[in-house]
């Protein structure tokens, strides 16, 4: 499956899962949907930026019950400042989303 985001002018869409708006949910991707009729309950996070898109995409699939595991290797931030990056774990871990950091 080929996700397309980011494809409505009006919005910013970080999230393969479409941009944040719940209630109209405005210009989702058809992805979760997707992952649940084929069974899914896991995902594994990677890509780039791991402050815009990858963050994103993590926090929302654990909102939407899935077991969140993002690999910090398969993925690097715009901004690599230690600071930074600890914010963006922080983040992550407090939405449930386990970080694998080797």
């Amino acid at each position: 499956m080929v996700v397309d985001k980011g494809q409505d002018k009006r919005v910013e869409s970080y999230s393969a899962f479409g941009p944040p708006f719940e209630n109209p949910p405005v210009s989702k991707t058809g992805l979760e949907d997707t992952l649940r009729k084929a069974g899914v309950t896991d995902v594994v996070v990677v890509g780039l930026a791991y402050d815009y898109c990858v963050k994103c995409t993590a926090i929302d699939a654990a909102k939407a019950g899935f077991g969140v595991t993002l690999l910090e290797n398969g993925t690097r931030a715009v901004d690599q400042s230690k600071e930074a990056l600890d914010g963006i774990r922080r983040e992550l871990e407090v939405h449930g989303v386990r970080i694998k950091r080797d």
